[in-house]
């Protein structure tokens, strides 16, 4: 009983408070971001409801902080970061008057919230732990539900639902709320196959989530666990995302020349490290064919094409502050696929312009300054990821940027764990 009443006693509360902060944070990214439960029509939530609600949950966590006394934790790199983003965030609300009250209450307010909280964490990779943890929760009970009732048949499901994204299907299987059927790949002939889609509207958004996962826990935690990448990678496999699959591999070659660069490494290694990467190229080479050459895979990339070539059009025209918020009619007016943008990085800049552009860029300018002054390339090659991951996926104005270009706000490059130590800090 004194045991038990010791380790309560010595028990940091403040940790655990940020802890659950970090987890619901977290979570409301997520469901932000290309949810079913923001387009099921059985439901009124909607993303920019769940992206308030992150808001207001920033905003409680700020004031939370505040009151148990916690101390802003900036470098003065975090404060040139935070001074460049803020003015661009600030100036593009002052130029861009195309939706601008929606700019300013959900997307703008959203980050400013976001990067205040965080920066009264002490360790501020905790929300990662929590980001990841979340992600892998969501993957596992997707992955038996895919396998055992999409593939196999074992499981069947518990009802129906429709939903208003895209283009899809009006009929969605539903496996107890926690999965849903949201979409199918159509192969050669007659063949279709159901893609994991965990609780998201399609592959790609939950690819999305597992891929940002996977490049947190390759490259922002002190020492990566094989189980979790592992689970990731399978997952991330089964929504059938070419995307996903990119991210993939550049994650296995970041990681390998991470090895040979911090590690004495014989020619013979390097040759071998040098044949799996020329390997994976092809592998991954060889799934965009053989996507092409399905009639929906095909499809897939012939809009993308049409998007990215409309949304650099218009960047062309209005390069400094873009189109205006969310202005994708303006964007698509000379494209040939009017159902929803299907690319995210040349979107942001075609509303957004070099202003909203430099929230994202100039932090990743210090990530290279970084990684060529110190040669720690840990988070260069996370922002890499994930830009790759932004470039080809809608998610331009969902919960999983903002909570990005809050994260990138404020990290501290100098303060990233030695990855050869182990403080035991994992959530």
């Amino acid at each position: 009983m004194k045991a038990l009443l010791y380790k309560i006693k010595n028990v940091d509360y403040i940790r655990l408070i940020e802890i659950l902060w970090c987890y619901v944070i977290s979570l409301l990214a997520i469901i932000s971001t290309g949810s079913i439960w923001s387009y099921d029509d059985r439901f009124s939530f909607t993303e920019s409801g769940f992206i308030i609600y992150m808001q207001q949950v920033a905003m409680l966590g700020f004031f939370t902080f505040l009151i148990l006394n916690r101390k802003v934790f900036l470098s003065s790199i975090d404060k040139m970061k935070i001074l460049a983003i803020g003015a661009a965030l600030y100036g593009y609300s002052k130029f861009a008057k195309i939706n601008q009250n929606e700019y300013e209450t959900v997307f703008m307010m959203t980050i400013i919230w976001l990067i205040l909280a965080f920066a009264m964490l002490d360790d501020k990779s905790i929300i990662w732990d929590a980001f990841i943890n979340v992600a892998l929760a969501i993957a596992c009970i997707s992955l038996v539900f895919w396998i055992f009732g999409s593939m196999i048949g074992l499981i069947p499901p518990s009802g129906t639902t429709s939903h208003s994204w895209g283009s899809w299907g009006d009929k969605v299987n539903i496996y107890y709320e926690v999965y849903f059927e949201g979409q199918t790949h159509h192969l050669t002939g007659e063949y279709v196959i159901v893609r994991n889609t965990g609780v998201f509207t399609e592959g790609p958004m939950f690819s999305a989530i597992l891929s940002v996962a996977l490049a947190a826990e390759g490259f922002l935690k002190e020492k990566f666990k094989i189980w979790k990448v592992a689970v990731l990678s399978v997952t991330i496999l089964s929504t059938m995302s070419t995307t996903g699959t990119i991210v993939i591999f550049l994650a296995v070659f970041f990681k390998w020349y991470s090895i040979i660069q911090n590690k004495e490494n014989s020619k013979k290694q390097k040759i071998v490290f040098y044949s799996i990467c020329l390997a994976g190229a092809l592998i991954v080479g060889v799934l965009f064919v053989v996507k092409m050459m399905t009639s929906s895979g095909g499809k897939s990339v012939n809009i993308r094409y049409d998007h990215l070539v409309s949304c650099i059009s218009k960047f062309i025209e209005s390069p400094i502050f873009g189109q205006g918020y969310k202005n994708i009619q303006a964007i698509l007016y000379e494209s040939d696929y009017f159902q929803g943008l299907s690319v995210g990085l040349p979107y942001f800049l075609a509303f957004g312009g070099i202003i909203l552009g430099a929230t994202i860029f100039v932090p990743y300018i210090f990530a290279i300054n970084k990684a060529v002054k110190n040669k720690d390339c840990r988070q260069l090659f996370f922002q890499t990821l994930f830009l790759v991951m932004f470039f080809f996926t809608a998610v331009s104005t969902r919960g999983i940027l903002m909570l990005y270009i809050a994260y990138i706000a404020i990290c501290d490059y100098e303060a990233l764990p030695d990855l050869n130590r182990n403080t035991g800090n994992e959530v």
